[in-house]
């Protein structure tokens, strides 16, 4: 932030790809690992393979760290990455790096590689979670938040999203047992955890399994997860996640026009999205809303809509964005096509990092009737209207423990609106 690394309190600080990976490293291995909000990172480790896993939102830094270990003549390799981004810019700085996650088996393969000298540039590993993850790491660290896995992919396929391509294109569901051991690692290293899957509700049997495990565990824990409007339905899950003790589900809503949603493939009906939300609002969970602007129906009365929109579904946590078309995704090859991408080139990203440091802040495509500049200023308008102190705190506080967990949460989204007016003006 600002040019400082964070360390200590972020709503992202414990990532599930340290976990997962380090569960893959074999036992004949000495590993030390390091999750740079907590730990200076050893530049003088003895280690001959670094791993390095990273947000897409630390890009640069990522390509400094790996460059410094590169100089060393340390055998360099970088993985798990979602976007198609990373790869164009680290691969200068690595020997080399997977796509997919790896499996125990796959691990020993890549790192036997890179003793004897015989890396591949590219390995795609593909989906391989059906092993208990390492927690072990975080323990004796002040973690408020962490990550944990029960499903990757998605059963939807819309235009925009990276997770199609990221994924293969299937859903693979995670064995309950290997959750559930995952959960009892975290007692005692914290009370709040959030479901990374991308979809929560691939299945509705195995999601109700999964809650009725949790229950009956007694863990006591505080969760989130994202999931489809259409769980806004189903009352009887709803029920068993409060039970199991979700307390906020992260919702794509994205658009309020249909023919926006129609549009990139998105199968959802926005005339029911706030009755829906609020039905989930009724079994005592609260909502985050994803929204994006810039889709081709938009015009500048679709940032009043949604205002409006967040305040009569209460929306507890409103998350915006301009629409990014990634590339690999039909959006984005829909958009190649027409003519209407307008990315800088990667080697930008190495200049500066406020493109990545807030992501989907920025319009880097011809709308058919919005300026850039009307798309980016409405943008920034509505959020500062929503990261007021009085709009903050008429959304989160409530009386009950989650409050704070909310309050600060829309907090950081204050902070970083404050950032994205400095990178767009």
């Amino acid at each position: 932030m600002n040019g400082e690394l964070v360390k200590g309190w972020s709503q992202a600080n414990c990532s599930v790809d340290l976990p997962m990976l380090s569960a893959t490293i074999p036992d004949r291995w000495e590993k030390e690992i390091c999750n740079e909000y907590y730990d200076d990172i050893n530049y003088n480790s003895s280690a001959n393979v670094i791993i390095l896993a990273a947000m897409t939102v630390d890009i640069k830094h990522a390509f400094n760290i790996m460059k410094s270990f590169k100089n060393q003549g340390k055998k360099v390799i970088f993985g798990g990455h979602q976007d198609s981004f990373s790869p164009t810019i680290l691969s200068n700085v690595s020997d080399s790096y997977y796509i997919g996650t790896p499996s125990k088996e796959q691990m020993n393969s890549l790192l036997n590689d890179a003793l004897h000298d015989t890396l591949r540039k590219i390995y795609n590993f593909g989906i391989n979670i059906d092993f208990p993850f390492d927690y072990s790491f975080y323990k004796r660290k002040k973690v408020r938040y962490i990550q944990i896995l029960s499903s990757l992919g998605c059963i939807y396929n819309c235009d925009y999203c990276w997770h199609q391509l990221s994924y293969g294109g299937g859903v693979k569901l995670r064995n309950i047992n290997h959750v559930l051991s995952d959960l009892k690692a975290l007692k005692g290293i914290t009370r709040y955890f959030a479901f990374r899957d991308p979809n929560f509700y691939n299945k509705r049997s195995h999601t109700l399994e999964l809650c009725d495990n949790i229950k009956n565990e007694n863990f006591n824990f505080r969760w989130g997860a994202q999931c489809p409007i259409v769980i806004g339905r189903d009352d009887e899950l709803l029920d068993k996640m409060f039970q199991a003790g979700c307390r906020l589900l992260f919702i794509g809503f994205e658009s309020l026009d249909n023919r926006n949603l129609k549009s990139v493939n998105k199968p959802f009906d926005a005339n029911q999205y706030k009755s829906l939300a609020l039905n989930i609002r009724r079994h005592g969970i609260n909502v985050a809303g994803y929204f994006m602007f810039g889709f081709d129906f938009d015009k500048n009365e679709s940032y009043d809509k949604v205002y409006q929109f967040i305040n009569e579904a209460k929306i507890s946590l409103p998350v915006l964005n301009i629409l990014t078309p990634v590339p690999g995704t039909k959006l984005f090859e829909r958009m190649m096509d027409e003519k209407r991408i307008d990315y800088p080139d990667a080697s930008t990203y190495l200049d500066s990092d406020f493109i990545y440091s807030i992501p989907c802040n920025k319009c880097y495509f011809i709308h058919p009737t919005m300026s850039k500049s009307a798309i980016e200023n409405n943008f920034i308008k509505l959020h500062k209207k929503l990261t007021t102190y009085p709009e903050i705190i008429g959304r989160t506080i409530k009386m009950n423990p989650e409050s704070f967990m909310l309050f600060k949460m829309n907090l950081d989204l204050r902070k970083d609106r404050k950032k994205m007016e400095l990178a767009i003006h």
